[in-house]
């Protein structure tokens, strides 16, 4: 297993601008979601997407939007660049879908 090299880069720059960021797997820790749910509060969650894992991304960014409803959701990765986010369409459980080229924005 190995963290997609994005999510480095973004716990790089936020360190050094004093925000907190936690980055778990839930393929190697699965219940570090129901943890998380329990205690923390979080303002934007960013969850990596491919197309082997869509249904579940789908299914943690709803039980989030419950959870959280003014929480920021960014669902990026492979699935938004083979999908395509003009193709995806509106999610009510996904604030931003970020693609290579395209991003999918539920504000618009």
């Amino acid at each position: 297993m190995f963290l997609p090299s994005a999510w480095g880069y973004l716990a790089s720059v936020l360190k050094r601008k004093r925000v907190e960021l936690k980055i778990f797997d839930l393929n190697v820790e699965p219940s570090r979601l129901d943890d998380f749910l329990a205690f923390e509060s979080p303002k934007v969650i960013g969850i990596s997407c491919s197309i082997g894992n869509a249904r579940q991304t789908f299914e943690i960014s709803g039980k989030l939007k419950t959870r959280f409803p003014e929480c920021f959701i960014i669902v990026g990765g492979p699935y938004g660049f083979l999908v395509g986010a003009n193709r995806v369409g509106p999610s009510p459980t996904v604030n931003v879908i970020e693609a290579t080229t395209e991003t999918y924005n539920s504000s618009n």
